[in-house]
């Protein structure tokens, strides 16, 4: 049985190996729906794992990305 922290570590492993698919999609993801969806879920796992500035960069695309689907107000 493993450790907390070596559990951890493999959680860690696991969201790193995710994101270099994540990051693949972004690069050439065209729906906006899929692309926030994968920019809301990776902002939010960066800053579960300590990745604070991938997690803010990924949280401002998401905003965008919102701020464009949502009509304006009249």
């Amino acid at each position: 049985m493993s450790t907390p922290a070596e559990r951890l570590e493999q959680l860690k492993l696991r969201f790193l190996e995710r994101t270099r698919g994540d990051l693949d999609i972004i690069r050439t993801e065209r729906d906006p729906e899929r692309l926030r969806a994968v920019v809301h879920r990776l902002s939010g796992a960066a800053g579960t794992f300590g990745y604070t500035s991938l997690s803010v960069a990924a949280g401002e695309v998401d905003d965008q990305l919102m701020t464009k689907r949502t009509p304006p107000m009249t």
